[in-house]
């Protein structure tokens, strides 16, 4: 699986090389930028996960004219990085509609939670009618999917088949399937797969002694080789490699 890609724009070489080394340890492929004539080819160039944007730059608020431009490129999120908090600032800001402001200084903690959250938020955006221009709003579909995540989510611990999910959105096994693809652009059985060795990752992070087979009955896979072929396709590390460097504090 592709690491998810993040552009960063920040002129300050320490705390960009911070950031980055950051993110990286935590999975995600990070590209370095210093000016936003720079940061706007790069966005165009490579699509990325996320857009992180450093207020005020040398030259100016070169960050809100990112912004601005994200706002109408309508493809990407964007959070801003700055240590101003003033009420004109604020006011600028609010008007490219960002999905997070983090204000500096800032803990890694700070940086990793709100990338992961806007990420997936972002991505949560296609079942919501509200915000896809695309989707006819009389149509049931986005709903029907939201339940379906709901479900996974509330029963990760236990053994999840599209069979079940398909039943669950009163539609046949093919039409949900498409559905779903066409709102997640996964599959429901890859989604759920993903979501659990999500929660893997975070048994592994939070309890250390867990052992990883007692982690792979728990999440109900259907033998212990199957669950560490899934982690390692989403992770390209074993679950034990994996918790080799949560311990060696390589992952915060």
């Amino acid at each position: 699986m592709e690491p998810k890609q993040i552009i960063l724009l920040e002129d300050e070489f320490i705390i960009a090389r911070h950031i980055q080394l950051l993110l990286e340890k935590n999975g995600y492929k990070v590209f370095r930028t210093d000016t936003a004539e720079k940061c706007i080819g790069l966005i165009q160039e490579k699509t990325p996960s996320l857009v992180l944007l450093d207020i005020n730059l040398k030259h100016g608020y070169e960050g809100i004219e990112v912004g601005h431009f994200l706002l109408n490129y309508d493809q990407v999120p964007y959070v801003y990085l700055t240590s101003y908090t003033d009420s004109r600032t604020i006011e600028k800001v609010k008007h490219t509609r960002p999905m997070g402001y983090i204000v500096k200084p800032f803990k890694g903690d700070d940086i990793l939670t709100t990338v992961e959250i806007v990420i997936n938020n972002y991505n949560f955006r296609k079942v919501d009618v509200s915000r896809n221009q695309e989707t006819d709003h009389f149509s049931e579909a986005p709903f029907k999917i939201k339940k379906a995540i709901r479900f996974i989510q509330e029963n990760i611990e236990r053994p999840i088949t599209v069979k079940n999910l398909a039943e669950l959105s009163g539609w046949d096994r093919t039409h949900f399937t498409k559905n779903f693809n066409k709102y997640m652009k996964i599959s429901p059985y890859q989604y759920v797969l993903k979501l659990k060795i999500e929660f893997a990752k975070e048994l592994i992070k939070n309890e250390k002694d867990y052992a990883i087979t007692d982690i792979s009955s728990r999440l109900a896979f259907k033998s212990h080789s199957n669950f560490t072929n899934a982690f390692y396709k989403f992770n390209k590390v074993t679950a034990d490699e994996y918790r080799k460097l949560v311990r060696m504090g390589q992952l915060v």
